[in-house]
């Protein structure tokens, strides 16, 4: 006597409604898939009669054959076929077995040698198991293609460590499955296996880890002359200018500068004036033939540093640090930490310093330039100084552009309020008449 299910969905359903008492869907049965999806399951015992009729009555075959060539299932929820998903996250405790004894060690020692040494070993007669926590990913991805007969198996559900399903499948009744006392069960698409959780080995049993020669003992000697390495610049970023230096004509630059920039990003910027190396610092504002040098820094703010043009170096905060600068375009060689870079750069506090490059702008040898930081001034007030200072230069020019208006000849008609009125015409009226008509006409109002 063999029963007959449409396919797996009718046997799920038939286990999970009551129409089949547990302890009768516990006990050992026979099944052979047919060509048409169904399921045939022979139990290994016969069937209550109150349970025959529950069933027949659900519209199931009790009265079918059972085919040749049917497997045996230790329970009625092993013939289900399992439902394939996608390996989303790694777990990170896993059953790894070998279809031979032999094979685990090798995958020991793969494991080993992938850096995962949290593992242990249970040899039998049928393969070996191996639980791993942390497993590479490249085994595990062996596992899901079954390489060499290599499988992994994950918690299911997560949270217990007795039932466990194979990577890549899902049992529809899972969390109804449950494993013999003292074993744990392995669910495969081909098959469940019961291993008993007993007997494991440590990674030291089956593995020696030895040294590939022999040792040496080294004496401590006199250590070698310091070496010296020296900083350069070398190219390594791209960010937004926070300082300009102009060498050259600074006052005349930043004149012109100032006859286009606007007042808020004007407001954003502070300068210093200092000399070249070698000429005198005394320096007169407004005189643009002065070798004096300018130096222009923006304000630290929530808003971007302003894009200036200027024919001036730029440079950018060097490590995060706002009162070191470098090259826009470039970094420090060999990288240092903020604290060793500041010590040997000799920046103090209350200091500002740019690295100058020496030659190419982002790359080789550089020289330290430091201002105090109290140089600097807003930038705001020194052009309110210069525009004060040149008020007398300006009167010949605002003269200059003095104009005249055109001649107009006033009709009398541009602040009555309303037009004359119609006369007839007399002699009296031909001289208006004639100065009228040789007015311009106003175009009308767009």
């Amino acid at each position: 006597m063999a029963l007959a299910f449409r396919d797996d969905e009718s046997l799920r359903v038939v286990l999970t409604s009551g129409l089949c008492p547990p302890e009768v869907q516990a006990r050992p049965a026979q099944v052979v898939r047919a060509s048409d999806g169904g399921l045939i399951l022979a139990p290994a015992e016969p069937l209550p009669k109150q349970a025959l009729a529950s069933l027949r009555a659900a519209g199931i075959d009790v009265d079918a054959a059972l085919p040749p060539g049917a497997r045996a299932v230790r329970c009625w929820a092993e013939a289900i076929a399992l439902d394939r998903v996608a390996v989303v996250k790694l777990p990170s405790l896993v059953l790894l077995t070998t279809p031979e004894p032999t094979g685990v060690v090798e995958l020991a020692a793969e494991l080993l040698r992938l850096g995962c040494e949290r593992q242990e070993l249970l040899l039998g007669p049928a393969g070996g198991v191996l639980r791993v926590t942390d497993p590479p990913t490249y085994t595990i991805m062996r596992a899901v293609d079954r390489e060499r007969g290599i499988r992994a198996y994950a918690p299911d559900p997560p949270g217990q460590d007795t039932v466990w399903t194979e990577l890549g499948y899902r049992h529809p009744l899972v969390g109804r499955v449950q494993a013999e006392p003292g074993h744990m069960l392995l669910v495969a698409g081909d098959g469940w296996r019961s291993v008993r959780d007993d007997g494991w080995r440590g990674l030291e049993t089956v593995l020696e880890l030895a040294l590939p020669n022999e040792r040496i003992e080294l004496v401590a000697g006199q250590p070698a002359a310091r070496r010296r390495v020296e900083l350069r610049l070398a190219p390594g970023r791209r960010e937004a200018a926070s300082l300009w230096v102009i060498r050259h004509d600074g006052l005349a630059a930043i004149d012109k500068m100032l006859a286009y920039l606007p007042d808020d990003i004007v407001s954003r910027l502070t300068f210093a004036a200092t000399a070249l190396p070698g000429t005198s610092s005394e320096s007169r504002p407004g005189d643009s033939r002065s070798s004096s040098m300018l130096v222009v820094r923006a304000r630290s703010s929530r808003h971007a540093p302003p894009d200036l043009a200027l024919d001036a170096e730029v440079y950018a905060p060097l490590a995060h640090m706002p009162d070191i600068y470098a090259p826009a375009g470039a970094i420090v060689e060999p990288p240092l930490r903020r604290e060793r870079l500041r010590t040997i750069l000799g920046v103090e506090s209350g200091q500002v310093a740019w690295l100058a490059p020496i030659g190419d702008p982002n790359r080789g040898p550089f020289r330290v330039e430091r201002i105090p930081d109290s140089a600097f001034a807003p930038l705001s007030e020194w052009a309110d100084y210069v525009i004060n200072a040149s008020a007398e230069d300006l009167v010949p020019w605002l003269r200059a552009a003095t104009f005249d208006f055109a001649p107009f000849v006033s009709t009398g008609l541009e602040w009555a309020s309303a037009p004359p009125a119609e006369r007839g015409n007399t002699d009296d009226d031909a001289p208006k008449r004639a100065r009228a008509s040789r007015r311009r006409p106003v175009a009308p109002p767009p």
